[in-house]
Order: C-alpha cells, then sequence, then structure tokens
C-alpha cells in the first residue's frame, strides 16, 4: 500500500483542461436566472451498453493550462446543481416499525439472508470442525445446529461488542455475571473496590461457551465459493446485501464524499488484511466507502482487494481503469448514481490518493457528478 508522490505543490493542483465534447452531449441549462433554472429538463441518459471508460480515456486530448479560482474561464456554462436533499425514498419509512426491522430492511440483514449464514455455519461445524474433533462437543458444550433466532442474537451482540467496548478482559468482560471487583491494597484481600454497572450484558442474552461455538463456525459462504478467485468471498454477500439495501432505501442529497477506512483485524488467515504503520491500527482490513455527506449513509461499500487482477465484482465499465479511478467509478456506477432520470449535477469530494484529472473528466462526462480535491503531481 504505496501512494505515488508524496509532495504536493498547491500551484500544480489548479488547472484548467479543452477536450473535444459530442455534439449531442449537452446535459444542462446554460443560463443561470432563477426563472429559468425552475423550467430545467430532466435528462434521458443513454440506454444500452457503454463503451468502457478506459477507452473513453484514450480519445481524450489534454490541455493544461495555469488558472486561478477566480478565472472565469474554468466555469462550466452547462453546469447547474442539484437540488434535492438527501432523504429515504418514498416507503421506506413506512416499512419499519421499531430498531430491528430497522436494522432488516435499510441494514440489509433481512430474514432470508440470515437464515443463509446459519446454514452455511451449520454446514462448515459438521464437515470441518466436528470432523476435527472426533465428537460433536464443542468448547465443553454439546452442539446444537445454529438457529436462525441465535444468529440475529450473536449479530447483535457483535454489534453492541464493537459500539461499547471493554479495554480489560476480552470477550469474557462482556459475559461478567457480576460487578467487577479491584482489590486496593496488595497486602490484604479484604479491601475490595466495587466497579459498579461492570456487569456484562451477554450473559443474559446466552452462554459464553455457545458465544465461542457461533464465532468459531461463522461462515456466511460456503467454502466452494472460494474457487472463484474472490478474495474477500466471504464478505461478498453482506456486502452486496448492503449495497442493494442502500440503493433501495436512500436518495442522496446533491453533495457526497468517497474515501477508505478501515477494520483492524490482527488475524494471519485473513486474505484481503493490510499492514500500514502510519495508522492507529497497524493491521486492518480496508474498504471504499462511498456516503452521502450530509446524512453520512452508505452508498456503496467495497472492500479492498490489493491490484484485484481478475477485477472480481467490478463494473465493466470500470474495467481497465488504474486501481484508484477503478475504485472510484465503481462506487459510481453500482450505486447507479448515473442511471437516475434528473436534473442537475451533484458533487463528490475525494483526497489526493483519488482525485487526479482523468477521474474528474470521466465522473462529470459519464456519471454528471463534479469532483473536488487535490490532485498529486507525480501520481503515474
Amino acid at each position: 500500500m504505496t501512494d505515488e508522490g508524496e509532495s504536493v505543490d498547491k500551484n500544480d493542483n489548479a488547472c484548467s483542461f479543452q477536450h473535444d465534447r459530442d455534439a449531442d452531449d449537452k446535459g444542462g441549462n446554460s443560463s443561470s436566472s432563477d426563472k429559468e433554472a425552475a423550467v430545467l429538463p430532466v435528462i434521458e441518459l443513454p440506454s444500452g451498453p457503454q463503451k468502457r471508460m478506459c477507452d473513453h480515456l484514450k480519445e481524450l486530448k489534454w490541455d493544461f493550462q495555469p488558472a486561478s479560482a477566480i478565472d472565469a474561464t474554468v466555469k462550466d456554462i452547462e453546469y447547474y446543481p442539484f437540488t434535492n436533499k438527501s432523504s429515504l425514498k418514498e416507503g421506506v419509512a413506512s416499512s419499519f416499525s421499531d430498531l430491528f426491522d430497522t436494522f432488516c430492511r435499510v441494514g440489509g440483514l433481512s430474514c432470508e439472508f440470515v437464515v443463509r449464514i446459519a446454514a452455511n455455519s451449520n454446514d462448515h461445524y459438521h464437515a470441518q470442525i466436528k470432523t476435527e474433533l472426533g465428537q460433536n462437543r464443542f468448547h465443553n458444550l454439546q452442539w446444537k445446529d445454529i438457529s436462525t433466532e441465535e444468529m440475529y442474537q450473536f449479530l447483535g451482540m457483535l454489534l453492541k461488542i464493537s459500539l461499547s467496548p471493554v479495554d480489560v478482559g476480552g470477550y469474557p468482560a462482556y459475559f461478567q455475571p457480576k460487578n467487577k471487583e479491584l482489590n486496593t491494597d496488595f497486602r490484604s484481600k479484604k479491601k475490595t473496590m466495587v466497579m459498579l454497572n461492570s456487569t456484562g450484558f451477554a450473559q443474559k442474552i446466552m452462554l459464553m461457551a455457545r458465544f465461542k461455538q457461533i464465532r468459531a463456525a461463522f461462515h456466511p459462504k460456503h467454502k466452494r465459493v472460494s474457487d472463484s478467485g474472490n478474495k474477500c468471498y466471504q464478505l461478498r454477500a453482506i456486502i452486496n446485501q448492503l449495497n442493494a439495501a442502500s440503493i433501495s432505501a436512500f436518495d442522496p442529497g446533491p453533495n457526497l464524499s468517497f474515501d477508505k477506512g478501515g477494520i483492524a483485524c490482527c488475524s494471519r488467515v485473513c486474505p484481503v488484511r493490510q499492514c500500514n504503520k502510519d495508522k492507529p491500527d497497524k493491521y486492518r482490513v480496508d474498504f471504499f466507502v462511498l456516503a452521502d455527506a450530509k446524512t453520512y449513509a452508505v452508498l456503496h461499500l467495497d472492500v479492498y482487494q490489493g491490484e484485484n487482477a481478475l477485477q472480481v465484482s467490478v463494473n465493466e465499465e470500470a474495467h481497465g481503469l488504474t486501481m484508484t479511478q477503478r475504485a472510484v467509478a465503481n462506487a459510481v456506477l453500482e450505486s447507479g448514481l448515473h442511471l437516475k432520470k434528473r436534473a442537475g449535477h451533484k458533487h463528490i469530494t475525494m483526497d489526493n490518493r483519488y482525485q487526479c484529472p482523468e477521474v474528474a473528466v470521466l465522473l462529470r462526462e459519464r456519471c454528471r457528478l463534479y469532483s473536488i480535491g487535490t490532485c498529486r503531481e507525480k501520481r503515474k
């Protein structure tokens, strides 16, 4: 995980470009008056297969010129803003009545999906763990197949543990049957101090041995899927489920953001684990995240797999682009932002790891998205 070019000169980040545009590609209204803005047309994007973005880049002719922020020549006369606010789609709010329904509807963890996770986990236990143990006892507890209710409880416990971490004790701290006692005098065990409200919440839900059983057997996808060439095949189903739920539930506003975030992971067997000594968590799994800048709603999520030579789970139009360009283009195309029949342009903000003139042109010409960010002078 190395970046090309570390030094950034602010004078190199202001530029204008020129290239020939198709005569019939007029995406907006050149007038800026309020009267004319009220009757802006709805843009019908072309249907049918589109040529790859990498082919479009080869047709461009670049003519970079110095420009200042107030230079009128860099303004696009066809630009007009997208004015709708970010919100839930019509009918989504009435489809759930409590937090659990929200978790299933907007979070993507529907009953059918959780049933499949439980079934795959049970298959993994019987095919792998039980065969190695030679018995039906696991973590000193008789094994029974995981039910859908138990899987929901397990996922809810993991969510609460991630939101309210306990610094000492690991997982057993969440199964503490009573308040923790601290010895304040090493010479005498009689002087103790009780930590109020330190009782674990998880011990009311299931036994710690059962939690360890489910955690060890947890497998979202069957092992046969590992032969597909997808490094993160275990995560692919839940990522697709989350992205599908987001598309069906959210209408993003005019401002978006794209960046990479990570989750700490020290497992040596994780095929997509990354090492970055400059991050708070040295070992972690990184994700590309496209989100609404106002509500923080995640519109598209994908896992970082390195170069991903097979380009697994990448939109056909984004094939052939470099890794960072492909990540941005894939997030926009898969979230359907380029397909919406609407008037006005949205804005997407990125850092200098992803922003470059090629990405700016592709997003504007193909997806009607204006991008903001700094550009590296030494980017390849």
